[in-house]
């Protein structure tokens, strides 16, 4: 028999089957109820209804079952005054076995092998005289050698004994004896001596061989204990007083504080304890199963003991054991009897036939029929009981079932038919056993006793099984109806997409409805230099996110460090952003990866900071790069979620002071950093700021940008080199015209020295290609004085592994040299720096350029080419570097030194926890850490000839990108003295609304409307980023509406 199982639709399915094919036979004609379903009409309670019946019929056929054991109704009485006093009730089971050994014997038995010998002997006789002379015959014989063995064996008495009882709270030494057998049985057993004998001389060879025994000698099995006191608190008296009482079951679900039919207290209770019932019953089915019939009863093999008459009479031996199920067959004289049911009683060697008896009496076969064996079929799918592991109760009926007729549940007189038939099934069952297996009184080792158990051990199971099933299907409805209601199976995506919409409208009526995060990048009247966005991936399209968002209007710029000497100001606007997210179960939230995009547009560019608020000013960069030229880049975000602020107080509470300490700084910790932001700077504007540029002068000099764009980037560059610095009064084609000659100057000081560098590196080539092919002093002397086609031919870059092959004009070299003047300066470097560019390019970076603001002299040449320069800038920005900059700030300048009057976005998450540890009755909003994940994703389209390459960026690549936005920050903001303020910063406080289950299970097990919670959510978080109190949120109908749901939340107001 199987152990308790999950639910399983389709065995439960095909038990309802057969039972109402039962119940129809059972309840009147007319009568038509049918198995609760999406199609039945029923109301909801209904199924709380159904719940009660299936659990109280489970309680009525469970008593009726123990009752077959042996529980008298005196027991029952005196359980229920146990548990009226407030005590537990246990049921024991207790086995022990055990073997002692009677006697040893040796029997001797034929061994499968004989030997057949045959011997032929020639005689000759003169039998007659002829011309052919005398003739003589020959005869043959043969003989046969029977091999015999015999074998010791021994002979064993098991003893087993069981007994059930029943006791009060942990009173074992007062245990009320339900029921208890002891029964015996020989067990013989072959042990393995032999001895060989031939019918003419006798060989004998004896190996001693240890007697073993069946089972150890004494074995006291640990008792199996059922607590009983949920079941028969389930039972009351009908009426009170006499021996007459009825018990009936008196199961009910609390209304009040249940959830669903299926989730509540008093059913979770049930099932526990129907779960232990079947694993109690199906421990004590297996110690008859396995212990005594597999373990014990199956190691009873006696020797077979060899013919000893050389008759050739044939015997015929029984092959099927009394206790046997066989149907009759081949009955010609009465062919009414075949098919018909017999128990197998003896069988009769003198008669070689089975003296059987009829399994139903009702069948109307004699009491006892003499049969042959070709004459009987073995019925193993009747329950045959020869065996107790093949005995069956799928045919008992099981009244426990959802049924509905016209939308009323089946009580009354007609559950107590049910019931009746129940019992009937179960009586009758026990009967046919009654045929099988000899009565208690006889000291067998399986009797009507064992068997009964076996059998009321699996109807158990099985109703305990098909209860499971019938609640599970109660809740498997809610599914399909709440499926076939919305026409698909709602999915956490679904869920997100629906609050998106319901969010807009819900605190779209007070004017705070949230908003896409998805912001171009642009200057007023100015086409978008770029987009910002966070994405939901796994949505379609790949959507932005909502946020709750409020234009704030810093009084202090925000601080951006590079160094622990340099610290960048930005003035432009801030943006804070509240984020709601939703997860179900143990899903990421709503099972979704969300990506950071920026995207820059062609010829355009801009600087992205990402990071961590660390102060109510101050923002500390976690990464930067910079985007330009059509970059796309994506950037995950990790999601960390937070202890809520409840689960957090319950877990220090049994903490030491120093311990709690501890744990509130770190949380505090956890609180702060998780306030995201994300800061982009739009380079032209600040270009036009450091250069001393007209506004929106840069806006259509692509090649004056990109140009600029290298020098700060690749060579640092000091911006005083580059900038304006006339009169205020100049015109903006004048002040753009200085400044383009200022970059041409630069880029003419560059160009120049890489001349020279190129130069300086040929003519080292040259001399140790002269020192290695043993060239004259005289040719290197004359080397800067070779004719082109030499250059051409030998000068031409050459890979690290390539060799110089000499030529017959490498041979020629000297005396051309001395023939051909020297050509002029401006030819030779023009053709040095032709030939030598990709060289120079691939083997060295670019020189750090030494310059004064007066003079473009250039630093003599290196021997080799000069490292990259550290990161510009050392000098800390001050206030009177501010105050002396040419660019006015977008603030006084008074509110540069503090920041007590702008707002402190690190302290929201502790606001939030305050709130949520007040608010948040459901302990369900938790905060969450957003992070920028390790791996990165960019776009890069290298010129407008080639295709956009995606590149993968690791930690390396997203630090040297880093350095590199920090090099262009430095540069353009003066080494901080400068401040910034064509830039935006994003700040993001993200929350996470955490369900126990996922969306579906919410729903129908735990009975909550997710979207009334994630409202409650969203007012919470709105009126802490938009500093509104919650009624101003929503309209008029949904406050009042609200109010009603969540007056907690309103009365804090």
């Amino acid at each position: 028999m199987m152990k308790f199982q999950s639910y399983d639709e389709a065995r439960f399915r095909a038990n309802v089957n057969q039972a109402l094919q039962q119940v129809q036979s059972i309840l009147d004609t007319t009568r038509h109820p049918q198995l609760v379903d999406t199609t039945t009409d029923h109301v909801y309670s209904d199924k709380f209804v159904l719940a009660e019946t299936i659990t109280n019929t489970t309680v009525a056929t469970l008593r009726t079952a123990l009752t077959k054991l042996g529980v008298t109704e005196d027991q029952w009485t005196q359980w229920m005054e146990w548990v009226e006093n407030k005590k537990t009730v246990t049921l024991r089971f207790q086995a022990s076995d055990g073997c002692s050994l009677l006697k040893e014997n040796v029997v001797e038995v034929e061994d499968p092998t004989t030997a057949t010998e045959k011997k032929t002997t020639t005689s000759t006789a003169v039998s007659s005289s002829s011309w052919m002379g005398s003739v003589s015959g020959s005869s043959s014989s043969s003989s046969t050698t029977k091999v015999t063995r015999k074998i010791k064996q021994a002979h064993w008495r098991v003893n087993v004994t069981h007994s059930f009882s029943a006791f009060a709270a942990d009173d074992t030494e007062h245990a009320v004896i339900i029921h208890e057998r002891e029964a015996s049985t020989i067990i013989i057993m072959g042990a393995g001596t032999s001895t060989t004998t031939t019918t003419t001389t006798t060989t004998t060879t004896t190996t001693p061989t240890k007697m073993k025994p069946p089972i150890p000698e004494q074995t006291i099995h640990k008792f199996i204990d059922l607590n009983l006191t949920w079941f028969v608190k389930q039972l009351k008296k009908e009426q009170e007083g006499g021996a007459s009482a009825g018990v009936a079951a008196q199961f009910a679900i609390n209304r009040d504080t249940a959830k669903t039919p299926r989730r509540n207290q008093e059913i979770e209770q049930a099932l526990l304890f129907v779960k232990q019932t079947a694993d109690w019953m199906y421990k004590v089915e297996t110690f008859f199963t396995k212990r005594v019939e597999e373990t014990i009863l199956k190691q009873h093999n006696p020797v077979t003991v060899a013919e000893t008459s050389s008759s050739s009479t044939t015997t015929t031996t029984a092959t099927m054991a009394p206790g046997t199920i066989c149907r009759l067959q081949n009955i010609t004289k009465e062919p009414r009897f075949n098919g018909k049911q017999v128990v197998i009683k003896e069988y009769i060697d003198s008669q070689q036939r089975y003296r059987v008896e009829p399994l139903l009496a009702s069948d109307g076969l004699p009491t006892s029929l003499l049969v042959k064996g070709k004459d009987l079929a073995e019925d193993t799918s009747a329950g045959n009981a020869a065996s107790v592991q093949s005995i069956t109760v799928d045919a008992i009926f099981i009244p426990a079932q959802p049924l509905l007729e016209d939308g009323a549940t089946v009580v009354g007189d007609d559950m107590d038919k049910l019931l009746a038939a129940h019992d009937k099934a179960l009586d009758d069952l026990l009967a046919i056993q009654a045929r099988v297996y000899p009565p208690q009184q006889v000291p067998k080792m399986l009797s009507l006793t064992e068997a009964t158990i076996v059998v009321v051990c699996r109807h158990v199971q099985r109703i305990m099984v098909h209860y499971q099933d019938g609640v599970a299907y109660l809740e498997k409805l809610l599914y399909r109806q709440l499926e076939a209601a919305i026409g698909k199976r709602v999915t956490p995506a679904d869920f997100t997409d629906f609050m998106r919409h319901h969010g807009r409208r819900l605190l779209g009526g007070g004017g705070y409805a949230p908003q896409p995060f998805s912001y171009a990048i642009r200057r007023p009247n100015h086409a978008p230099d770029g987009m910002l966005s966070i994405e939901n991936s796994s949505s379609p399209g790949s959507l932005p996110i909502d946020t709750m968002v409020r234009h704030v209007r810093p009084t202090a710029p925000l601080e951006i460090p590079l160094s622990a000497a340099t610290t960048v100001p930005l003035t432009g606007e801030w943006y804070l952003h509240g984020w709601l997210m939703h997860q179900f179960g143990n899903e990421t939230p709503t099972n979704m990866s969300f990506n950071l995009c920026a995207r820059a547009r062609q010829f355009s560019s801009f600087l992205l900071v990402i990071g961590t608020m660390t102060g109510a000013t101050q923002l500390e960069p976690k990464h930067a790069i910079i985007l330009q030229n059509k970059d796309d880049l994506i950037i995950p975000l990790l999601t960390e979620v937070l202890p809520s602020a409840k689960d957090f107080k319950d877990a220090i509470a049994s903490l030491s002071p120093e311990q709690q300490d501890f744990c509130k700084a770190f949380r505090s910790m956890q609180l702060q950093s998780s306030v995201f932001g994300v800061a982009v700077i739009q380079l032209k504007p600040q270009l036009e700021k450091l250069l001393g540029l007209v506004p929106g002068s840069l806006t259509k000099e692509i090649q004056l940008t990109q140009d600029l764009m290298s020098l700060f980037i690749d060579y640092q560059i000091p911006s005083d080199l580059l900038s304006f610095d006339g009169p205020d009064d100049t015109s903006r084609a004048d002040r753009l015209a200085a400044v383009k000659e200022h970059v041409k100057a630069v880029l003419a000081v560059i160009s120049s020295e890489k001349e020279k560098t190129i130069a300086n590196e040929e003519q080292k080539a040259d001399y140790r290609e002269a020192n290695r092919w043993g060239a004259m002093s005289s040719e290197v002397e004359d080397a800067p004085f070779m004719d082109a086609d030499y250059f051409e031919d030998h000068l031409k870059p050459m890979g690290p592994a390539e060799e110089y092959v000499p030529t017959s004009r490498n041979k020629k070299m000297g005396h051309t040299a001395k023939r051909m003047s020297a050509p002029q300066p401006h030819m030779r470097m023009a053709m040095a720096a032709t030939i030598a560019q990709p060289m120079a390019d691939a083997m060295m970076a670019p020189p750090r350029i030494e310059m004064q603001t007066t003079s473009l002299a250039s630093p003599p040449p290196t021997s080799a080419p000069s490292p990259p320069p550290p990161i510009a800038g050392t000098t800390t920005s001050t206030v009177a570097d501010l105050s002396t900059s040419p660019i006015s700030l977008l603030v006084p300048e008074s509110s540069l030194s503090t920041t007590s009057s702008a707002e402190d976005f690190t302290m929201l998450p502790k606001e939030l926890d305050a709130k949520l540890e007040v608010l948040d009755t459901d302990n369900a909003l938790r905060s969450t850490v957003l992070k920028a994940g390790s791996s990165w994703t960019l776009m890069r389209q290298e010129n407008l000839l080639t295709k956009p390459k995606q590149l993968q960026y690791g930690m390396d690549e997203i630090k040297h990108e880093k350095k590199k936005a920090f090099d262009l920050l430095d540069a353009i903001s003066r080494s901080g003295c400068l401040p910034i303020g064509a830039g935006e910063l994003h700040v993001i406080v993200a929350l996470s609304h955490c369900f126990e289950k996922d969306l579906i299970g919410t729903v129908v097990e735990d009975n909550i409307n997710p979207i009334a919670k994630a409202e409650k959510s969203a007012l919470l978080l709105a009126s802490t980023v938009h500093r509104v109190a919650p009624a101003q949120l929503a309209s008029e109908d949904d406050t009042k509406r609200l109010k009603t749901a969540f007056p907690l939340l309103f009365d804090k107001e």
